[in-house]
């Protein structure tokens, strides 16, 4: 596992673009005629001392935004960004333990159409936080 910041750690994902040797998104750079990525994260990541662990590995999209020259990382309803795909992907996971806080452990009278079917998503891909 690779410790990208101080409370976020993740495995190397799978991914057509990152050579097998590399660090998680390492090589993108490389292959410029690459729109889209589907990456892959691990079963388990763990953000901030929480752990989440899922029934498999999500694959959320990674791909490079020319129009607004910011790379996007999405999943389910979750859109992060950054000025790197390596920032995207740290950004998609700190949303993703936001969303769960802020979503999949809302009531569901409280969420719009679209929060609830981001929270099942949620709830479908999550098999444990501790």
């Amino acid at each position: 596992m690779y410790q990208l910041q101080q409370d976020i750690t993740w495995a190397v994902p799978s991914c057509t673009a990152v050579e097998e040797s590399g660090l998680l998104f390492s090589g993108i750079a490389k292959c410029p005629q690459v729109s889209r990525l589907q990456i892959q994260l691990p079963n388990i990541i763990t953000l901030h001392g929480r752990t989440f662990e899922f029934y498999s590995p999500i694959q959320p999209e990674l791909y490079l935004d020319l129009a607004e020259e910011v790379w996007i990382c999405e999943w389910n309803g979750i859109v992060s960004t950054g000025d790197s795909a390596e920032e995207a992907g740290m950004s998609f996971c700190e949303d993703f333990a936001v969303f769960w806080d802020e979503i999949a452990e809302a009531p569901d009278d409280s969420l719009t159409r679209q929060a609830q079917a981001t929270k099942r998503g949620m709830r479908d891909v999550v098999k444990s936080v501790r």
